[in-house]
């Protein structure tokens, strides 16, 4: 009887003891995600309690220069963007609601958003680098085509690609981004001055400063030769020098030829090299694509040569280009027969 008591009583006291877990469980409504502030109530908005930068005490800060630093106070989200910054989102129901966001949001949307686009892994454990990327990127586009682009958003940019925490993937995409950036704030200036707004001075000015830091990144990361990033790069600077006059183009192709020459730069940089000085019709490009037609040590980079070989169809490489169409590599044969075809159809320069 009294061993019966007795496990009748652990028996109640386990009992009290989950009773109890569960009422303080129910008490506690805020989850927060791998940054540790963001609520799960689903209320038509969110109040997010959140301290400077919206990064939790204790917690690694990516500082971006261009977002003024908010005073600890609460940013009222709206449902969408809660749950869109909430880790116990799946990246599908992510991504859907990224595509449904307003292209007017209200400000403390904009702060919280862009407070995510300069967290990084370390932020997000959980969270592989490559999905977390790409929500950035998604966000990203959508901060871009707001009615009115937040401001500043340019230099964050910049800032987000020089921060040595950036990853490689997440800089390219940062590189990419710049000549719509610097487009986009050039329409917007113009707009805003045009629609005769009270700040219409203040903030041509700010996106006026904005596009001269994008310019300067743009040229100095075409130095970053021993990665893709130059690559990238001298792409979004050949493309804006095509439509601004802002861009001398002649100094772009110039940089293309020099780092086609470089042999410290990585094939992919060399080869993006080569296509945008064949673009400009740059002929001080063909004595180191015949070099490369030879003897570059990757078929990729070799085929990139003969290629542009092929575009100028100059009469002195056509013995050459034969020379290639006739070796037993089956990538180089095919770019050689494809160059020479250019010359067989009088497509010269």
């Amino acid at each position: 009887m009294k061993k019966r008591l007795w496990i009748l009583v652990v028996v109640f006291g386990v009992m009290a003891v989950l009773f109890f877990t569960r009422q303080q469980n129910e008490k506690s409504s805020v989850v927060s995600d791998e940054r540790g502030f963001y609520s799960q109530d689903v209320a038509p908005y969110k109040k997010v309690e959140q301290s400077v930068l919206g990064v939790s005490p204790g917690k690694p800060v990516v500082k971006a220069a261009s977002v003024e630093p908010e005073s600890a106070r609460e940013l009222t989200l709206s449902d969408e963007v809660a749950k869109l910054l909430s880790s116990e989102t799946s990246f599908a129901a992510r991504a859907q609601f990224i595509k449904e966001l307003s292209r007017s949001l209200l400000a403390d949307d904009i702060t919280a958003l862009r407070e995510f686009l300069s967290s990084s892994s370390v932020d997000h454990p959980k969270m592989k680098p490559m999905v977390l990327n790409s929500l950035k990127n998604d966000i990203l586009e959508v901060l871009m085509d707001q009615h009115k682009m937040p401001e500043g958003l340019g230099q964050q940019v910049v800032d987000l690609f020089n921060d040595p925490s950036s990853d490689y993937m997440w800089r390219e995409y940062c590189l990419q981004f710049m000549e719509p950036l610097w487009e986009k704030m050039s329409e917007d200036g113009r707009q805003r001055t045009e629609g005769g707004e009270q700040r219409a001075g203040e903030l041509l000015k700010i996106n006026q400063q904005s596009a001269i830091v994008i310019q300067q990144c743009l040229f100095s990361a075409l130095d970053l030769r021993s990665e893709d990033l130059a690559g990238t790069a001298l792409l979004g600077l050949n493309r804006l020098a095509k439509k601004q006059e802002e861009f001398d183009r002649d100094e772009i192709l110039e940089k293309a030829v020099e780092m086609t020459e470089d042999t410290r730069a990585s094939d992919r940089c060399r080869l993006t090299a080569l296509r945008v000085a064949a673009s400009g019709a740059s002929t001080n490009i063909l004595l180191v694509a015949r070099e490369l037609a030879v003897n570059a040590k990757t078929d990729l980079l070799r085929g990139a040569a003969i290629a542009t070989l092929g575009d100028f169809a100059e009469a002195q490489d056509r013995e050459l280009l034969e020379r290639l169409a006739a070796t037993g590599n089956r990538q180089i044969t095919t770019a050689a027969k494809a160059a020479l075809k250019k010359f067989q159809a009088g497509l010269t320069r």
